[in-house]
């Protein structure tokens, strides 16, 4: 600061040679006219270094009028002689004129879309940091780039040195503080400026700032500046109900789903309400037959509708869409009604409205019973609480009955008997309804079962009768506690027949033409032979997956245990070695979960089993 305090006037001791900027020789503007030339030259450089124009107007107050300062300033920002865009927003606070200036506010924005300095960027990604830390080697990079889910390195060599790194990484606070207050400062800046050009009515660069800022936001992730989010989205709403503005179906959408989320209870009525706008929209386009601009109104309704949890008519727009366009309705409708169903008034009135039946709405393979299969459990969970094995995708229909087996059922065999299973039915929030124990203790007096049970649960089960569309079933088991007990099952299998089903599904051994064994489970002839989509369970772990013709293969694939990759397939009845897998139509076509390739070892929490189906309500 020597050269710039001797500029000043002000008494230095031991000032060494004075470094001539080349600010300093940049051509004088009018704004510097009326104040000299090197009053002018030192201004522009102790902006351009980072001092606050407050503390530059207090420097100067006696030389330099505050106006002519800010003139420089704005200059500055216009010319591209900064990137700061906290200067620009100052200029903007203290200078309303600025606002006429569109070379000033283009920069001005620029800056504020800018990256931020290389200090902070990951210098292997070019992202902005989280949580900066410092390899061995001494280079700066954020934790996740270094570091595994583990805490492990993810490298042995640092990328810029190829120097072998030490284990441990550092945290650095300092840096991290310096990230946080960037961010804050930047989003700041931000929700000014947008605010300001909302309030003098330039609605373009307003239009600019917030698409600068929401892309910000969701780099960083919105969770963590939730009233920032809240604050942008609120912003574009005034906006859209400003005289003479539209904005687009899907920014409104966005900008109730950020609202949404930081709203508290005793806000949401009004919230519902706002949101029926979209639905009026939606309405009005239809009426006058805009029908480009009602399927992105209608498209808005189901975001926010599904991602606000708001009872919007989403699916009866689209409905009233397809019938302007002149499209087939058996989807709309099907939709509509699968939005209904739960409320058998509403369905009902539904089907009378259009003058159709149920068989009109509903996919056949919708009445495909639903299997749910787990291959093995071998646990040892000291505890008496129900542990999840499987769950069930929400039901389309009510439930007719349901039919579990299991190849092979087990405890320790010795010892107190404490093992059982369970099937519980859980409603749409995820709330237990009941549970029933399926087959009793096992080894216990009352057990009255051998090691491969199978029970059949009819409507007069409080587990059939009160399941509803929306509600899902979970296969659960218990070992027990105290120590010493396990549980050990193989193919456990439960069937669920929807309301109104038309096919069975089978579930039988299975020998394949090179007389390989295993379990098969799929859709059926009227003989119980397999026969269309099924899966074989080999007893050696592997599976196929594909079509049958009254109890043959046709064309599928085969996977190997622990393998997501196919080893074979199958057409026309005749095997090949899988290749060229991207482009492989059977391998599309037949696709496996991953928890049919892997087994459940002990200790498993079995948390992540899922559901495979043979019709319409297939596994995601």
């Amino acid at each position: 600061l020597n050269p710039f305090l001797f500029k000043l006037g002000v008494p230095s001791v031991g000032m060494p040679e004075m470094l001539h900027s080349d600010v300093s020789e940049n051509t004088v503007t009018q704004h510097e006219q009326g104040i000299g030339e090197d009053d002018a030259s030192l201004v522009k450089e102790l902006l351009q270094s980072g001092v606050p124009l407050s503390r530059v107007v207090q420097l100067f107050e006696d030389k330099v009028c505050e106006r002519d300062m800010t003139a420089i300033a704005r200059d500055l920002v216009t010319q591209g002689c900064t990137a700061d865009a906290n200067l620009g927003l100052v200029v903007l606070e203290r200078s309303k004129s600025a606002l006429t200036h569109p070379e000033f506010l283009s920069k001005h924005v620029a800056n504020l879309a800018a990256d931020a300095p290389d200090e902070l960027l990951d210098p292997l990604f070019f992202t902005l940091m989280k949580e900066p830390v410092v390899l061995s080697s001494g280079y700066v990079v954020d934790r996740s780039t270094a570091l595994d889910e583990k805490g492990q390195l993810k490298f042995s060599s640092c990328p810029f040195t190829r120097v072998a790194l030490l284990k441990h990484v550092y945290p650095l606070v300092d840096r991290r503080r310096t990230l946080q207050e960037f961010k804050e400062k930047r989003l700041e800046a931000m929700a000014i400026t947008a605010k300001t050009l909302l309030d003098e009515g330039n609605f373009e660069e307003f239009e600019h700032v917030i698409v600068v800022a929401e892309r910000f936001l969701d780099d960083l992730g919105e969770e963590t500046y939730m009233h920032k989010a809240q604050q942008f989205a609120e912003l574009r709403l005034s906006a859209a109900s400003m005289p003479g503005q539209v904005a687009s179906p899907s920014d409104l959408a966005k900008s109730y789903v950020r609202l949404q989320r930081t709203l508290r209870s005793e806000q949401i009525p009004e919230f519902t309400q706002k949101v029926l706008s979209l639905e009026a929209m939606a309405r009005q386009a239809l009426d006058e037959n805009r029908l480009d601009d009602a399927a992105e109104w209608c498209d808005a309704c189901a975001t926010v509708q599904k991602l606000c949890n708001v009872g919007l008519s989403a699916e009866r727009l689209r409905l009233d869409l397809a019938k302007k366009k002149g499209d087939d309705l058996k989807l709309p409708r099907s939709r509509v009604y699968r939005a209904l169903m739960g409320d058998t008034v509403a369905t009902q009135r539904f089907l009378e409205e259009e003058q159709i039946g149920t068989g009109d709405v509903l996919d056949p393979t919708d009445m495909i019973p639903i299997p749910l299969l787990r291959r093995r459990i071998d646990s040892h969970f000291a505890n008496d609480e129900w542990h999840l094995a499987m769950q069930s995708h929400p039901l389309i229909l009510g439930v007719e009955k349901v039919i579990v087996q299991v190849d092979h059922l087990r405890d320790q065999g010795h010892g107190n008997q404490k093992g059982n299973l369970g099937l519980a039915l859980y409603d749409t929030e995820g709330v237990l309804v009941t549970r029933c124990n399926l087959f009793g203790t096992i080894r216990s007096p009352g057990y009255a079962f051998d090691d491969s049970p199978c029970r059949v649960l009819l409507q007069d089960e409080d587990v059939v009768a009160n399941a509803q569309p929306g509600f899902s079933y979970h296969l659960e088991y218990t070992v027990g506690g105290g120590g010493g007990h396990s549980l050990h099952i193989t193919n456990w299998l439960c069937k669920i027949y929807p309301l109104g089903w038309t096919e069975d599904l089978a579930s039988y051994r299975f020998v394949d033409p090179e007389d390989d064994e295993g379990l098969y489970v799929g859709s059926a002839d009227t003989n119980g032979r397999a026969h269309g989509l099924g899966h074989v369970l080999y007893d050696d772990g592997e599976i196929f997956a594909g079509l049958f013709t009254h109890g043959s293969m046709t064309e599928g694939v085969i996977y190997s245990s622990g393998q997501k990759e196919p080893q074979y397939t199958m057409q026309d009845g005749s095997w090949d070695m899988a290749s060229d897998v991207d482009g492989n139509v059977i391998v599309a076509n037949y696709p496996v979960e991953a928890d049919w390739l892997n087994d459940v070892q002990a200790a498993s929490s079995d948390s992540d089993a899922s559901s495979i189906s043979y019709g319409g309500n297939s596994s995601e």
